[in-house]
This record gives structure tokens, sequence and C-alpha cells, in this order.
């Protein structure tokens, strides 16, 4: 169990090794930890400016944060656009991460235990919201209404909060929600659900995606700084600045 401040759990740069970002970094955690009206964030960007390191940055820190909400990070770019497969990973994750958490344990989240083992894992207070956290990952998915498995799913936070339980959610890679022509579709599901659970919640993707988020805050990840990405560059020669 290692929750130092100088370790890390998703993220591949400790803090001091994490260059160009300390801005977005604190404008992130600002918003996990805010209570405005706008609960959901909609970060966009290009490719190769390092969205997935800037969202494990967030994460880790979130997680430091004993007593806050409870992180929760998912890329839908394992799911090759398989919506149905991706609903069961979130809601598998949502588990696993929350077990995690809450045991003060990060190496839950890299060793992956099974769902029989995390229930036994999981604190008796939560073994309620486990149980139904369980119910929809075994639940057969009708494939005549994938939407509608989709929604109940992504409205495991609502589950969450209902039983008192705050949630931080982290959607990387919102353009690999589904199919190219469904998308926009599932993308628009997913916002509403995690709306509705009154979670903070921060959803990313590329740049030339932009679902319908009239409601969410909104930030714009650029290109790193000439400067930043040759002090980068320095430290990966094993240089001096």
């Amino acid at each position: 169990m290692n929750t130092s401040p100088n370790s890390t759990i998703l993220a591949r740069r400790q803090g001091d090794e994490f260059i160009g970002r300390q801005t977005e970094l604190a404008e992130l955690l600002e918003h996990a930890a805010g209570d405005g009206r706008n609960r959901g964030l909609h970060l966009c960007a290009g490719p190769r400016v390092g969205t997935t390191e800037l969202l494990h940055q967030v994460y880790d820190e979130a997680f430091r944060r004993h007593g806050g909400a409870v992180p929760v990070y998912f890329s839908f770019a394992a799911d090759q656009g398989n919506p149905v497969a991706a609903a069961r990973r979130f809601v598998t994750e949502l588990l696993r991460q929350l077990v995690a958490y809450r045991l003060r344990d990060p190496m839950i989240i890299h060793t992956a235990p099974g769902i029989d083992e995390l229930a036994r894992m999981a604190p008796a207070a939560d073994t309620g919201l486990v149980d139904e956290i369980i119910t929809l990952i075994e639940k057969a998915p009708d494939e005549a209404d994938e939407r509608g498995y989709f929604r109940s799913c992504f409205g495991a936070p609502f589950r969450a909060a209902a039983r008192g339980v705050r949630t931080f959610l982290i959607l990387d890679d919102l353009q690999l929600i589904a199919p190219p022509g469904r998308v926009t579709e599932f993308a628009e599901i997913a916002i509403d659900a995690l709306g509705k659970s009154g979670s903070r919640f921060i959803v990313a993707g590329r740049r030339r995606f932009r679902p319908d988020t009239h409601e969410l805050a909104s930030m714009e990840l650029a290109g790193l700084e000439l400067e930043h990405c040759a002090m980068i560059f320095s430290r990966a020669a094993g240089g001096v600045e």
C-alpha cells in the first residue's frame, strides 16, 4: 500500500517529471473538488498532446485525497467500438477502483482480482452497493436493447450516490465509445447518465468529435510549448536542462 505524494498509480510520470501541464492539472482538480453548477467537464484535444497522462495525473491526485469522492478512470480504447463490452467493463472497473480506494490499496487496480474476490475484500459498509454492481456485471444484455443496457451500466454512479457513495468519474477516449455512426448517440447517453448521478465528471475525446455538451464546462488542451518539449526531451535523453 503506497499512496505517498511521490508514488504513481495510473500515471507514468511522478509529479516533478510531469512537465508543462501544471495549470491544466490544477484546473481539472479544482473542477473535481468544486460545487459549481457544471458538474461535468468536456476536455477536447488533438492527438498526441498528453491527454491520457494528464487524466492519469488527475486520478492519482484524487486517489491520494482520502475521504473525498471515489475516483474512477475509464478509457473506451480497449473495446473496439463495442458499447455493450464497454458498459460491462465500466461497471467492473467501478467496482475494482471503489474497493481499491476504500482499502487505500492501489495494487488492487493493477492485480485485477476477480469479482468474487472483490466482493470478499469490500468493506462491510459497501456490501449493498457491491451487490448491486455485481448484478449489473452479471446481467446478460438484451441484444434488442443495447441502449438500455448501456444506460443501466453507466447509471451505476447514480446507484452509488443513492447509497451515500460519491464518485468522481473520468472517461477517456470518448470518440471510441461506439462504431463511427453511433458515437454521438452513445456518448450522449453516457453523459446524460453521469449528469443524473450528481457526480462530478470529466469526459475527454478528440477535438474533431464534439457531442452535445451544452450543459458541461469545457476545456481545450493545446500542444505543449516548445520550451516544455525541450525539457522533456532533455530529461528523456538523460541530459541537463
